[in-house]
């Protein structure tokens, strides 16, 4: 018995173990305990600070995952309460979502058995948007760039390997790409009411030569913290096009899993 949460569980439809805030946005998959003992089917649950995976019914006995969250008190009536742990950040395993196998029926034990022994040695799944990728990139030593795994439009390479410096491409603009994460150095500027995020560096298509130029709007989360002449990082993972007027490589509408951050 213990008092941590469990935050990692083994979901039948990917056949892999998976965090637990995959789980929440993907609550209609099938998960379950990965203690070979054990195997008992769990949910993603909010408390009151964290999201955790609970077993509707109860582990098996012995299991490492059985709660133990409160014990009789030396005094008649009263219950003392133990503390429960924050659960570790997970590093994002994927940029974007992973694909997911439609299964009609439900997993029996031996299935579910096999699984846990398949994937037990194998990373948590945990896709990130790549706002989530990016911060896990910046708080990362170098030696952790190499050791973490990162899946990016299904091509599984190191953070490390997934990053690319704009400064090292050499002006070449398929350095910006929905394989990899670019990032350098920009400005920012104001003009009426959006703000132009600029790269210092020129690029090239082999045709045309200009800077990379993002436009943030109000309705963008970030607008609020840019200002007039701000020099910042930017992180690219999509594909630029020259404008009409062949000013500049312009980006398309960012989504949660591609466009920039700052």
């Amino acid at each position: 018995m213990n008092s941590e949460l469990m935050t990692v569980a083994v979901c039948w439809e990917i056949g892999a173990s998976v965090s637990v805030e995959y789980a929440r946005n993907n609550a209609a998959l099938f998960y379950f305990c990965p203690e070979p003992n054990c195997l008992e089917p769990v949910i993603p649950v909010q408390g009151k600070v964290n999201i955790f995976f609970r077993a509707p019914g109860r582990h098996v006995s012995g299991c490492v995952h059985e709660k133990e969250t409160t014990q009789a008190s030396a005094f008649s009536g009263k219950r003392s309460v133990f503390p429960v742990a924050t659960p570790p950040d997970i590093v994002p395993s994927h940029l974007g979502m992973v694909p997911v196998v439609s299964r009609r029926a439900m997993p029996t034990r031996a299935q579910m058995l096999a699984l846990v022994h398949q994937v037990r040695i194998s990373p948590v799944i945990h896709p990130g948007t790549l706002q989530e990728v990016v911060n896990a990139w910046r708080a990362m030593s170098v030696s952790e760039r190499h050791q973490y795994q990162l899946t990016i439009a299904n091509q599984k390479t190191s953070y490390f390997n997934a990053f690319t410096l704009l400064s090292q491409a050499g002006g070449n603009l398929s350095a910006v790409n929905n394989s990899s994460i670019a990032s350098g150095p920009a400005s920012v500027e104001a003009y009426e009411s959006v703000f132009f995020i600029k790269t210092f560096h020129k690029f090239t298509d082999g045709v045309n030569r200009a800077r990379i130029r993002v436009t943030v709007r109000s309705k963008d989360a970030c607008f609020a913290h840019l200002e007039h002449g701000q020099t910042l990082t930017l992180f690219l993972h999509t594909t630029p096009a020259i404008n009409s007027k062949g000013s500049f490589f312009e980006i398309p509408p960012s989504t949660p899993y591609s466009g920039f951050v700052i």
